[in-house]
């Protein structure tokens, strides 16, 4: 089960970062990932450069594989998620 949600959490975490660089930001890595940094280390994380950026990036799939993790073991209990249309 580890497995499946560190797989799963790299994909949802990968696909997210590359939906806010080309969609939100229009390509500003930098920005989109010291910006997420900035959620810890606050305004001194846009002035840190890539030091920052590599925190923001690690951050954000902490984030994402937490999530997963989440929802995989939410999943059994809400029937909701189950459901198919």
């Amino acid at each position: 089960m580890i497995k499946a949600i560190l797989k799963t959490g790299l994909v949802a975490g990968t696909l997210d970062i590359l939906a806010a660089i080309v969609i939100l930001t229009k390509m500003n890595v930098m920005g989109v990932l010291q910006y997420i940094a900035s959620g810890i280390f606050g305004k001194e994380a846009f002035s840190g450069g890539t030091t920052m950026a590599i925190a923001g990036l690690i951050f954000h799939y902490i984030i994402a594989i937490s999530f997963t993790a989440l929802y995989f073991i939410v999943f059994p209990y809400v029937p909701f998620l189950g459901k198919q249309k």
